[in-house]
């Protein structure tokens, strides 16, 4: 039996979306995975991140994708602590 128009058209769609990529190694996580854990908005975290910056902490920032809703693949910027303590 051949494979029908619908069989390619289910297996793109199960096997033909590009991966999640997050930067090598530990900590990094989007503003929207930290907002949601925290239960606030994304502007609300900003300002929060600003005020750290402000008293001396400081964040590395590095690009990958994250899926949506959909499953699709979008561009992200990923942070991370760059160090424990305040300068």
């Amino acid at each position: 039996m051949r494979p029908t128009k619908n069989a390619l058209l289910d297996a793109l769609n199960q096997y033909g979306r590009a991966m999640a990529k997050k930067p090598a190694g530990e900590g990094w996580s989007t503003l929207q995975e930290l907002s949601a854990q925290e239960g606030v908005s994304v502007p609300a975290l900003k300002y929060r991140m600003d005020m750290a910056r402000k008293r001396g902490l400081q964040f590395e920032m590095a690009p990958g994708t994250q899926l949506d809703d959909d499953g699709n693949a979008r561009k992200a910027i990923y942070w991370r602590l760059k160090n424990g303590k305040p300068k």
